[in-house]
């Protein structure tokens, strides 16, 4: 018995390819395969929800804080040089200031993301195969 010449257009992975010729093998000595069923089951704990929706709100939160402190750090150097007696000096003290700010911020966003996200990694449970015959 031959099979079907492999064609990536019928078949969507490796896998049910190999799946198909296993039944075919299966089907030729005239056994009668029986379905198997895999299900993943996962559920975090308490601990380990607490620190998913941490890092979630985290993340929403610091581009909020990026973007805020830009408009207020380019409203800082719009009105800088305003009541100085070097207006060129103040701005670019403030555009010095508002650079190391955004620096620090992107700073934090990036330790608490890697912090939080292996919180999160290893507050996971494993994963327990059920497998239904």
């Amino acid at each position: 018995m031959g099979f079907p010449p492999f064609n990536l257009t019928t078949y969507h992975s490796v896998d049910s390819r190999i799946e198909d010729i296993r039944m075919a093998e299966v089907a030729s000595r005239g056994a009668v395969q029986m379905a198997i069923v895999r299900r993943e089951v996962s559920d975090r704990t308490p601990v380990g929800k607490f620190f998913k929706y941490l890092f979630i709100a985290f993340n929403i939160l610091m581009p909020i804080l990026l973007f805020a402190g830009c408009a207020a750090a380019s409203n800082g150097i719009a009105n800088a040089g305003a009541g100085s007696d070097y207006p060129d000096a103040a701005t670019a003290g403030a555009t010095i200031g508002a650079g190391l700010a955004m620096g620090s911020l992107l700073f934090v966003w990036l330790v608490g993301d890697v912090v939080l996200g292996l919180l999160v990694l290893f507050t996971r449970r494993k994963k327990i195969v059920e497998v239904d015959e």
